[in-house]
């Protein structure tokens, strides 16, 4: 029982963390008032795409292969 309290507080956090608003969110909305909803919505899609390379990288170790080849950094 005492996992799922930790769990349900870890949770919690994730929900706060998710729903509050970061940098690119801003920027997007920034840029789509000044500049019209069709470069909020590239400058969206770039963030997107730009989010899930990352995570992709990061789910596939790439990160443990750069940190054990430092010079694949240069490749």
């Amino acid at each position: 029982m005492e996992n799922i309290n930790h769990l349900l507080v870890v949770f919690i956090a994730y929900v706060i963390a998710a729903g509050s608003p970061g940098p690119s969110t801003l920027r997007i909305m920034g840029v789509a008032m000044n500049h019209g909803r069709q470069a909020g919505l590239a400058l969206a899609a770039g963030v997107i795409s730009g989010s899930l390379f990352w995570g992709l990288s990061a789910a596939t170790g790439v990160s443990a292969l750069l940190a054990r080849y430092a010079e694949a950094l240069i490749v």
